[in-house]
């Protein structure tokens, strides 16, 4: 991830290693900033639903990354395990999705973030984009509101599609910040889209400018 010209690492990255250990790996290579990836062995949002046990859990890991000097720049609940899916068009499934990332934004706030990641969901094969889109419209008119009222905002964009299908390129995103224009979502870019030469960044810089404010890389 870089954010004006800093590289931010994601824990997600140091998943097989010990806290202790990766800690230690990002003071020495002169890190300050950090996504913060929701899952073990950090902290994993399947395990703690109990509101307090989730503070209490979260608030050790806000004192230590103080005391580190380590400023979480966005906080990623996982999202690519079934059947999390804001976009999905069983009711059940997306409303339940709606719920874990509404904790997700007061996960955030708790590990004093400044974004919190989503992803667009995905549309099963045979259904017309519109109707997962317009799925994940309804999704996105409450975690809005939600973000509106804990006072931090949404990361999302195109990504791989392995983890969403239904916001996988500029026009989808276009689509999407132009229905809510909030000031509370905001631009991740999928830099894989632009190694690979799907799709030129000029698109994204005149559609969204400020509104960007980080970009991923899946590294190999």
């Amino acid at each position: 991830m870089k954010q004006k010209g800093k590289m931010i690492l994601s824990t997600i990255m140091g998943q097989k290693i010990s806290p202790d250990l990766w800690m230690k790996w990002i003071r020495e290579n002169g890190f300050d900033q950090i996504d913060f990836y929701g899952c073990f062995p950090l902290y994993s949002p399947f395990s703690y639903k109990d509101p307090q046990m989730r503070k209490e859990r979260l608030s050790g890991w806000t004192k230590r990354l103080r005391k580190e000097q380590l400023h979480v720049f966005s906080y990623t609940p996982e999202m690519r395990n079934f059947p999390l899916n804001l976009a999905d068009i069983n009711e059940e499934i997306r409303k339940e999705t709606v719920t874990y990332c509404e904790r997700a934004l007061e996960d955030g706030v708790s590990l004093e973030a400044e974004y919190v990641r989503v992803n667009g969901g995905y549309r099963y094969l045979g259904l017309p984009r519109e109707r997962a889109f317009d799925q994940l419209c309804r999704s996105m008119e409450i975690l809005l509101n939600k973000a509106e009222k804990e006072n931090i905002c949404i990361l999302i964009g195109p990504e791989d599609w392995d983890t969403t299908n239904v916001l996988d390129g500029c026009h989808q995103t276009a689509s999407l910040f132009e229905k809510f224009q909030s000031p509370y979502l905001k631009i991740q870019l999928n830099g894989n889209l632009f190694l690979e030469g799907k799709e030129p960044a000029a698109w994204y810089r005149h559609l969204f400018g400020g509104n960007i404010k980080a970009m991923g890389v899946r590294l190999q």
